[in-house]
């Protein structure tokens, strides 16, 4: 079974601080493996939020834009639930949009598309769970049957030895 997984920017900003591109190629050259077989996406808000960041991770995935996706109907409603579901989930003083919630609707929408071909939607992401008040993207996953992990363990998940 394929799994897609749907890569938060702390996870983005994770592989590159853990595994820096010129010291660990072949793990970059992995991912790009998962690039090709489509088995990497986010949502835009994430290529917006790394954007601000304009560094090596960036030029990474800018030239990787097939894995950042246009939200549709269905995964603006899925985000306006969560935001009122969950309130502290985004930091409204952002000037660009948080893309914390279109992670998880992304990652809970094609899970839904995914379960006819008994596959599924893994949220990848560095955050840890939060609290009632300042909630998490795992605090989010875990409400809604979402399974999460970091990037270390989707290293591991998918058995890459270097």
């Amino acid at each position: 079974m394929d799994i897609l997984y749907c890569i938060d920017t702390s996870s983005w900003i994770d592989a590159k601080t853990i595994y820096p591109i010129n010291n660990f190629p072949s793990l970059w050259d992995k991912l790009n493996a998962l690039v090709t077989k489509k088995q990497i996406i986010s949502p835009h808000e994430v290529y917006d939020e790394l954007k601000q960041k304009d560094d090596e991770v960036f030029n990474w995935v800018n030239k990787r834009k097939q894995i950042f996706k246009v939200l549709d109907e269905e995964q603006v409603a899925v985000a306006k639930e969560i935001m009122t579901g969950f309130r502290g989930l985004i930091d409204e003083q952002k000037e660009i949009p948080d893309a914390d919630p279109f992670v998880i609707a992304l990652a809970i929408v094609e899970s839904k598309n995914l379960a006819l071909m008994e596959e599924k939607c893994l949220v990848v992401t560095g955050e840890k769970p939060g609290s009632t008040n300042r909630p998490k993207i795992p605090d989010v996953c875990i409400s809604y049957g979402i399974e999460y992990l970091n990037i270390t363990s989707l290293v591991s998940r998918e058995g890459w030895v270097f």
